[in-house]
This record gives C-alpha cells, structure tokens and sequence, in this order.
C-alpha cells in the first residue's frame, strides 16, 4: 500500500464514529464520481445512490449477497 493509505489508516483510529461515518460517505461519493466507465445511465444511477443511501443510513436492510446467490 501507498504511504498516503498506510497513514489514513493510522489516522481512522482516533476518528470519532461521526467522523469515519462522514469519511464513508465522501469515499462513496468519490467513487460514484470516478464510475463513470460504466455508462450507467443518470436515472439509473440515482436510483442506485438512493438505495445506497437508505442502506447506509438503516432505512432498509440489505439481504446477504452469497445467500441471493444461493437462491438463484
């Protein structure tokens, strides 16, 4: 890993639960700003972030991926 990584790591120890939950989603963003390789069309894209974001804030809950897999 990076330099960079390795100390944000050190860092995130001392990050208020807050502060990481912030941190999470500007990470989300960021990567969300840099899919653009995938072509998603925008509403298709914000329906995406508007799941996410219920996700992230416990307004849903997600199923486990390997258990959808499993049912498949």
């Amino acid at each position: 890993m990076s330099p960079t990584i390795e100390k944000i790591k050190e860092e995130l120890k001392d990050l208020s639960v807050d502060e990481m939950v912030e941190l999470h989603v500007k990470l989300i963003e960021r990567i969300h700003e840099k899919d653009e390789k995938f072509g998603l069309e925008p509403e298709s894209k914000a329906v995406l972030q508007r799941r996410i974001h219920d996700i992230d804030k416990g307004n849903v809950s997600g199923k486990d991926a390997y258990e959808s897999l499993d049912n498949l």
